[in-house]
């Protein structure tokens, strides 16, 4: 691999360009790393994420790494280019034209506008955007998938489930180059969240973790801040931002201009989980001011829901209350194996302690009648049986988190905030959370 990108593709933009793609040595490393096969030949990783800020070179190694397929596999390869637009993914594939007509691969494809062929095996590489067709059922060797956090639609995301359910047939991947989001309820938010909860999860250093899965061929290398990170810490920047070629003297203009707030900055700059002001859910001036400082008052009905996490994220229980004024009355309690993350209770030991979470909505039950009760069936099954054996008139269900019942439950609850139908006590825990 590194010997394909150093002798077959030169820079084409930058001060670099008309120079031999020498990979860097975290690109190599990730690169290599991907590319491990078993002892019977086939690959261990199918599924890899590849997070970087803004200008540290994710499309031209995508880029690099998709006509690597495409001249070196000899089973016709069918690879892609894939990106949330039409415009992102034409990025990546016009990379992948530049490298083919200015290098020694240019006496060896076919470079067209819309696709490179490779007549000597067959093989082909186009561009397919989200906002475009959505095909199941095909055959893909490879796709590269370019900022996995403007995954954000519904055909967007079936997009990416026909990636994910198709690269088993032949030996194939699908690889993501993305910068962070501050959404995790988006797809690349629950992947992430999903990573770190049921991954063993390598940390080089503050900025750096690596989430190696062969069961499921899944291997993340992630650098950038988290979010309770000191954004003006220039060591993290360095850390941050793998490319030798990101200055630091870029990094500070970037960081005084006034111009760029500063949940931009760690976002773009420093792949941090941060939403800027303008992309926040629930603005936080709307929701201060639904706060009265009121609670829901005992022996009223009212409806829970509970999402699970075992180590890194957290545990909340929500209780919602319609009141005799038609405002929904709101409340929660958070639980957190992480002192730097709000919470009403901590439990030590890096593990939540599922019991302890039982007793507090057992304890609910007795309080308020509880009409209904949804919960994330990932961690939450057996909570819910006992509560089942316990509360059978309680409608209990499950609600997959990236389900579209969630997702209308999310729009529900944005929309009772902007229309000022919600009410909260002016919980401080709630509203840090919120502002995540």
């Amino acid at each position: 691999m590194p010997d394909f990108f150093a002798e077959c593709l030169v820079h084409v933009k930058g001060p670099a360009a008309g120079e031999p793609f020498i990979l860097e040595p975290w690109q190599e490393e990730y690169l290599t790393e991907f590319d491990r096969v078993d002892e019977l030949g086939c690959r261990i990783y199918s599924r890899g994420i590849l997070g970087v800020p803004r200008g540290n070179g994710k499309s031209p190694l995508a880029a690099g790494r998709a006509l690597y397929d495409l001249v070196t596999r000899p089973d016709a390869p069918d690879s892609f280019c894939a990106a949330a637009a039409r415009d992102q993914a034409r990025i990546t594939l016009d990379y992948a034209r530049m490298f083919a007509a200015q290098g020694p691969l240019g006496e060896l494809l076919e470079v067209g506008r819309h696709e490179i062929r490779n007549p000597a095996n067959g093989g082909t590489l186009k561009a397919l955007s989200a906002d475009g067709s959505v095909q199941h059922g095909g055959n893909p060797t490879s796709i590269v998938l370019d900022e996995l956090h403007a995954f954000t639609t519904e055909r967007q995301r079936e997009v990416f489930t026909a990636a994910d359910t198709s690269i088993g047939k032949r030996d194939g991947y699908w690889l993501a180059t993305t910068t962070a989001t501050g959404d995790r309820g988006s797809l690349l938010g629950t992947l992430l969240v999903r990573i770190q909860e049921e991954c063993e999860i390598e940390r080089l250093q503050k900025g750096v973790w690596i989430a190696r899965d062969e069961a499921t061929g899944l291997l993340a290398y992630w650098y950038g801040a988290d979010e309770g990170d000191d954004f003006s810490d220039e060591k993290l920047w360095r850390r941050a931002n793998p490319a030798s070629f990101v200055s630091m003297e870029t990094l500070r203009r970037q960081y005084a201009s006034p111009s760029m707030p500063r949940s931009s900055f760690a976002r773009l700059h420093l792949n941090a989980p941060i939403l800027s002001e303008r992309e926040r859910w629930i603005p936080l001036p709307d929701w201060d001011r639904l706060g009265d400082g009121s609670s829901i008052p005992e022996g009223v009905d009212v409806y829970l829901g509970w999402d699970g996490s075992r180590t890194h994220d957290t545990t909340a229980v929500a209780l919602a209350h319609r009141s005799t004024d038609e405002r929904i009355d709101v409340s929660v309690k958070v639980f957190s194996t992480r002192a730097d993350a709000a919470h009403h209770v901590l439990h030590e030991g890096g593990r939540i302690n599922f019991a302890d979470v039982e007793d507090v909505v057992v304890d609910l039950f007795d309080v308020y009648r509880v009409l209904e009760a949804g919960y994330d069936p990932r961690y939450l099954d057996r909570s819910a049986e006992l509560l089942e054996a316990r509360m059978p008139e309680t409608a209990i269900f499950a609600v997959e988190p990236s389900s579209r019942f969630m997702r209308d439950a999310l729009a529900a609850f944005e929309r009772g905030v902007l229309d000022g139908i919600v009410r909260h006590d002016g919980d401080p825990v709630l509203r840090e959370h919120l502002a995540w």
